[in-house]
Parts: structure tokens; sequence; C-alpha cells
């Protein structure tokens, strides 16, 4: 196009150009817009490390690997990580699907600061809780799957566990076909 001209290479990758807008006279290059744009470290690392990320080497390792500070691997496969988490679309699930929720201990563990901040004694060992179905207020939220058989998962913490907090989540991931089925240990609802 006539409105976009190469304007040199990226200084630590070479091979991606550099370009400016004749019109608004904006900068960018092949990476803007993506996990790597304004990112100093050269391409070849982050491949590389994406890589042994994905072979559930540790940061530690990683950082050997790539022959750099245990601190900055930390702080890039962070980086990687929630980037990539931000960018996922979301996942619908379809035919045969199983929903199921756990309630996982998610205390201030060794953060005596937020405890004083609820305005609650310290626990002692284990969170035993009130009896019933736990909630984000108790400390004890419900986290909701959703399964495919196939294998697709979504996977969503709740507040709470009351139909008018669970039937939006179903109706967003689970893809309306004739033939679809839930399988949950409940009673069957009208969803």
């Amino acid at each position: 196009s006539n409105r976009v001209k190469k304007n040199g290479h990226k200084r630590n990758a070479p091979l991606c150009r550099n370009y400016k807008c004749n019109n608004c006279g904006c900068r960018f290059n092949d990476f803007t817009g993506t996990i790597l744009a304004r990112k100093h470290h050269p391409i070849r690392v982050w491949i590389v490390m994406l890589y042994l990320m994905g072979l559930n080497l540790s940061n530690r390792q990683i950082a050997a690997e790539l022959d750099l500070n245990p601190d900055v691997a930390h702080r890039m496969t962070i980086l990687l990580r929630s980037e990539i988490a931000a960018r996922k679309p979301g996942c619908k699930v379809s035919g045969v699907v199983e929903c199921d929720e756990v309630y996982v201990i998610a205390g201030h563990k060794g953060h005596p600061e937020k405890v004083r901040q609820k305005g609650r004694a310290p626990r002692c060992r284990a969170l035993k809780g009130a009896p019933g179905r736990g909630t984000l207020e108790k400390e004890k939220p419900p986290v909701l799957g959703i399964i495919e058989r196939s294998g697709d998962v979504a996977i969503f913490m709740l507040p709470d566990v009351k139909q008018k907090t669970i039937e939006p989540i179903l109706r967003s991931v689970i893809t309306p076909v004739l033939s679809a089925t839930i399988n949950s240990k409940e009673p069957a609802q009208n969803i």
C-alpha cells in the first residue's frame, strides 16, 4: 500500500520490519498488537521460552537453559501466561457435557494484613468452615467445571451456586444443540 512505508528493522529482531503510516505518522512493526509487542529480548528467546514452558520446566530450569537471570525468566513466564490467558477465546462445548462444582479453600495464607482487613481472627490449621455450601464470602468459593466428552473444558470461579449465577454461564458456554445432554449429580433443572 502507498499509505505505509518500510522504516528499517527492529533492533533485536533483524527479520522484523518497522513501518510508518504516511497518513498519521504512526510507527509500528510486525509484533504490534501481539503478545511480543514492546519486548526487548530477542524473538528466539521468547519462542524457546514458550517451548520450554510447554515441556513443564520450572522457571529456574528455563533461566538456566536460556542463560537468563532467574528473576527475569520468572517475570517473562508470568507475562506470557497472563497475556495468553487474556487473549484466549471463550470455550464453547456441545454434545454430551458434564458439569460439576468443587469447593476450594481460598484464604489469605501467609498474608496476615489481608486477614486483619477482613476483620476476623486468624484461623488455625485447615479451614473447617460453616456447614452447608461454600461461598466466596466464606472463603470457600465454588469452582464450576464444564467438560465436553471430546475434551474441551471450561472452568469458572463463582460467588455462589444459585441458579441465577450458574444459568448465564451455562447458556454462554454450552452451544445449543438439539441433542445436547447435561450431566450433573443434581436432579435435572430447567435450563
